[in-house]
Parts: C-alpha cells; structure tokens; sequence
C-alpha cells in the first residue's frame, strides 16, 4: 500500500522503513526472542510477526500497538503465510506442527453489535418493568444483564414505592437461589459507598431475616461477601451513632433553651 519495507530481526525487534530515504518509521517491540518472520497483513495496516518464543503477534501499524498474541506453537516459529484476502494464516515450527489461522475480526465485531442491541432491547423492557411496577420481573431482568447499578436503580423504585418494606421482602424471596447470590454480591458493591449503603443493608435485611443460617452458609462466595461487608457496616453504624447523638444534644438544647419574652406591640386604637 505504501512504499515501505518490513524487517524482523533477532535483536527481538520488527522495524519499517521507508523506501524513499532508507529511514526507520517504526519499531515493533514485544517478542521476547527472535524474529524470524514479518507480514503485511489488513492491506498493509497490520503486520503479522513469528519468532523464536513460539509467539505469533498481530500488530498495529498506526499505534505500534499489539493487538493479539497467538501462543500455539512450542518452539520456533521458522514459516509464516498469508494468502491475499489476508483471513487465513499459516504457520510451521520446529514442534513439527503446522497451523492454519483463521480471522474471526469481523465476527466478533458482529457478535459484539448483536450483544449491544441485545443489551439496550432489555434496558427498554426493564425500564417498561418498572413503569408498570411489575418489580419481581425487573429485578430477575436487572441480574441477569450482571450490572450492579442497574440493579441497584431497580432495589432503589421498589424502596420508593408506598409499601416499600413489604415489595422488597415479597420481590426478594420469591428470587432463585443463584439470583440471591448474585444479589449478595451487588450488596458488597453497594455498601461501599455511603450513598447506596441503605438499599445494601435493606436487601441484607429480608435475607438475614427470612433466610435460614444453614441455606445463607450454602451460598456460593457468602464468607467472602460478608467478609467485605462487616467493616463498612461497622462505619456506616458509627456515623448514624454520631449522627443520632449530634441530632439528641440539639434536642436537649432546643428544649432547655429559655427565649426572652418578646415585647407585645401596643395594640391601635
């Protein structure tokens, strides 16, 4: 594509060069043993290196950057093809192996649309979820997509609501068990932070109450959880103890407070 010239090199390196003054654009560093063969690759935007490490890299010309490691091969890596739609590779070492790449960019790429549009599909129906009150589902919906926050906004509608107590101990224990273990796991995120510690204790609060010791052990990662929960429980307790102590003294003062007698106007006749 460009009037320039790849070399591999066994000071570990691959190197490009222009032609038009023999001067050095870039250097690709990454292997950690020779280089013993260089490719263009992506029409001529990517180059494709094999070396003594039994690595094959995949490079970025524009970045210098080393997009993917292929460590298949376990010695050198003495012969490297592309063929010239440049989505199939072939490589032999001395492990007297042969191996035939394939590139699956563009498949990935479309797998990872398809998840997105996936992704904003059920951020509608969740959202319509919650319009119509319908928590037991939403929050199902919320733990599946495996995003704290949007789960946290879901404990959040429910506590709002007029019957909060009741909706959350009724939408909580009706969860599966795998989903309640994923919901303890939110509950240690949550409780870090002073703002989200209430829906975190509300949500520890209907298990440690309607749950059995034994099926609370059973679940999956619950040392480790409330391991990470007792120290910020402890501190959020102290501050609403200091809180409530700061709140008491005010009371007293208010009630103890003698205000002078304020002078009655004389009334207009």
């Amino acid at each position: 594509m460009d009037q320039v010239l790849a070399t591999a090199s066994a000071d570990g390196t691959v190197k490009l060069w222009a032609l038009q003054d023999f001067s050095c654009l870039k250097t690709f560093e990454g292997h950690d043993a020779s280089v013993l063969k260089v490719a263009f690759v992506s029409r001529g935007t990517q180059l494709l290196s094999s070396g003594s490490d039994g690595l094959v890299k995949l490079w970025t010309i524009k970045n210098n950057e080393c997009v993917k490691t292929l460590d298949a091969h376990e010695d050198k890596v003495w012969g490297l093809h592309c063929n010239r739609l440049d989505d199939y590779a072939l490589t032999g070492a001395s492990d007297s192996c042969v191996i035939l790449w394939k590139d699956v960019t563009e498949t990935e790429q479309a797998e990872e649309q398809a998840k997105k549009e996936a992704q904003v599909v059920k951020q509608q129906e969740l959202d319509n979820l919650l319009q119509e009150k319908r928590y037991l589902r939403a929050l199902g919906l919320a733990i599946s997509l495996d995003r704290p926050h949007t789960v946290l906004t879901v404990i959040q509608a429910i506590r709002r609501d007029p019957e909060a107590c009741e909706k959350l101990e009724a939408t909580v224990l009706r969860l599966r068990r795998d989903q309640k273990e994923a919901l303890l796991r939110f509950c240690v995120t949550w409780n870090t932070n002073s703002r989200h510690c209430h829906e975190a204790q509300a949500v520890l609060g209907v298990l440690l109450r309607h749950e059995a010791p034994e099926e609370l052990l059973a679940y999956e990662g619950v040392r480790a959880s409330l391991e990470a929960l007792m120290p910020y429980t402890e501190r959020h307790f102290q501050r609403l103890s200091r809180t409530l102590q700061a709140a008491t003294f005010l009371d007293f003062l208010w009630h103890n407070m003698k205000l002078p007698t304020l002078p009655v106007a004389p009334s207009a006749l």
